[in-house]
This record gives structure tokens, sequence and C-alpha cells, in this order.
């Protein structure tokens, strides 16, 4: 720019929840020239060793100024890339649950395979006969006479004894076929 000449710049500023966001260029600027318009003041004001003091503070504040805005991009920055972080982590973690829930259904699968297996060959080693009842006519003639003697049970002695008989050869018939 030429002395005493303005240079126009053109300036978008965006909207950020309750305030605008500039760039760290345009706030560089702003500063310079709020710093320069305050050093020009000062410059009538004092003498020559008092300015070179006034420069380093200028440069000071300048610095500061310039570090907040930073840091506030930085924390928005970070706040974004927290954002992708945690959604690319709850990304991974659904695709490690869902391999999880695919693993869980095989080795169930595979568990029910191996029960059916371990049942069929218990069954096959161990061959269950079905027994057909052998004593029932004792039984039903005992509980008849029970029934017709409910308080002569002593009545039904010769009758207790068949049955007894009876289930005490069937079962001795049963474990000689099991040996």
């Amino acid at each position: 720019a030429i002395m005493g000449q303005v240079e126009s710049r053109r300036i978008v500023l965006e909207r950020e929840g309750d305030g605008v966001g500039i760039s760290e260029g345009v706030l560089e600027d702003m500063v310079r020239e709020d710093h320069m318009q305050k050093q020009q003041q000062r410059q009538q004001n004092q003498s020559s060793a008092g300015r070179e003091q006034e420069v380093l503070i200028n440069r000071q504040e300048m610095k500061n100024a310039l570090q907040q805005a930073h840091d506030a991009g930085f924390h928005k920055g970070t706040g974004q890339e927290r954002r992708n972080k945690e959604h690319e982590l709850r990304q991974l973690d659904n695709q490690w649950q869902q391999k999880l829930d695919k693993l869980n259904q095989t080795k169930e699968e595979q568990t029910e395979k191996e029960f059916e297996a371990s049942i069929a060959s218990v069954n096959d080693r161990f061959k269950f006969k079905p027994i057909e009842p052998k004593c029932h006519q004792h039984q039903q003639e005992l509980m008849d006479c029970l029934t017709n003697n409910p308080s002569r049970s002593l009545n039904c002695d010769g009758m207790v004894q068949a049955f007894l008989a009876c289930s005490n050869r069937t079962k001795r018939e049963y474990l000689a076929t099991q040996s």
C-alpha cells in the first residue's frame, strides 16, 4: 500500500455458536493495527528511551493476543478431533461387538451340536430297553384291597407279600440281563 492510501481487503466472518470466528491472519492484522495506533499515540507523548520499552511491551501483548487466538482455534480443532475419534471408536466398538456376537452364535451352535452328539453317544452305549409292567395284576389287587379296607390294612397282608415277591423277581430278572 502507498503511504496515505488504504488497501481494501475482503474479510469473511463465520458464526460459531454465540460468537464469530475470524482467521488468525485477520486477527493478527487487527491486533497489529491496534498496537500501531497505540504506539503512535505513545510515541507522541514519550521519549525515545521509553519507546524501546514500549515496543517490547507491545510485542509481548501481540504475542499474548496471538497465543490466545491460536489456543481458541486449537481447542476448537481439538474438540472436532475428539468428536471424530469418538465416532471412530464407536464404529470400531460396533464392529467388534458384531464379530463377538457372531463368534458367540457360532460357539452356541457348535456346543449344541456337540451336546446332541454326546446324547446320541450315551444312547448308543447304554441302550435303554423299555420295561413292561410285570406285576400290574398284583398291584391292582393290592390297591383294590386297600380301597375296600381303609381302616383294616392288615387284611391286605397276603396281597402285599405277593406284590413284593413279584417286584423282587422282576428286579432280579432285569439285573441278570444287564450284566
